[in-house]
């Protein structure tokens, strides 16, 4: 019934406290995503009153803990400037913390500047990316905001982009970046429990990347599994998301851009590109 009636948001509710939600985010400019989010999404990050993010690179003292890091490790094409400023092409998830401290919310990380360098030294602790920068297609990145924005994104395109990861990096590098994101997925579930459970009568909006809250081993796994919480998934009407974003018909049939192998990896390639913009993202 619900998915002839409704769409899928990237939003979750954790159902056992008194208001707290899972965003997933993408790593584009707020302008291309934003705008198209169920009324209700923007409604729970208005009203709320803590805000996490992954890790707020908007924080002089992190950006210069994180650069230290990197700069250690020989990661030396992660140079971008520090910004604690919103311009157009401010990523969605550095947008979002950047308007909640503009609200006076409180900001806080899910994750420790260790795990992030951790992350960064796997992703490029070899030549691939360096070598095989994708070439920018505008009608590419169109399609995945769209099948973003439509409410596209559910288990199958999650593990499409896992295999294409695969196809990627090769077997041993993904191996250790799936430890490295379970490891990541304990850690944010940890800080996202204690934050409900020192404050649960306050309102809370923890932004993380959407493939962190979709397809097996996830967040919300972890929430559910480790700390019993009960997580759903929003629904919004179709009807109205339909008119304002024309998503097409063949929602829900498995037609999907990510069904592609070379498109799988092409995502792939372009994600671990666009994350060396860090100073863009939480």
């Amino acid at each position: 019934m619900f998915g002839q009636a409704y769409l899928s948001t990237m939003l979750w509710q954790i159902e056992n406290v008194s208001s707290a939600f899972l965003f997933g985010s993408i790593h584009y400019s707020y302008l291309k995503i934003w705008p198209s989010v169920s009324d209700y999404t923007v409604e729970v990050f208005e009203n709320s009153k803590h805000v996490y993010g992954e890790v707020d690179y908007s924080n002089s003292v992190t950006y210069n803990q994180f650069m230290h890091c990197i700069e250690q490790n020989n990661i030396s094409f992660l140079t971008n400037k520090f910004s604690d400023k919103i311009d157009d092409n401010t990523f969605l998830d550095k947008y979002l913390i950047l308007r909640a401290k503009q609200q006076n919310k409180t900001t806080n990380p899910l994750e420790s500047i260790e795990t992030h360098c951790q992350t960064a030294k796997i992703l490029y602790g070899t030549d691939y990316l360096s070598e095989n920068q994708p070439e920018s297609d505008s009608n590419d990145e169109n399609n995945f905001i769209y099948e973003y924005n439509c409410g596209k994104f559910d288990y199958a395109t999650a593990m499409g982009m896992w295999h294409g990861f695969q196809k990627v990096y090769g077997t041993e590098v993904w191996m250790e970046n799936y430890a490295m994101d379970m490891k990541r997925h304990r850690e944010m579930a940890k800080r996202i429990h204690q934050a409900l459970i020192e404050n649960p009568n306050d309102k809370f909006f923890f932004i993380m990347g959407v493939l962190h809250l979709i397809g097996s081993d996830t967040v919300i796994s972890v929430l559910e599994n480790d700390y019993y919480y009960t997580i759903n998934r929003i629904l919004t009407d179709r009807k109205k998301q339909k008119t304002i974003l024309n998503c097409k018909e063949d929602y829900g049939s498995g037609i999907s851009h990510f069904d592609d192998p070379d498109q799988q990896a092409f995502w792939i390639v372009s994600f671990s590109s666009k994350i060396q913009d860090f100073s863009k993202s939480v």
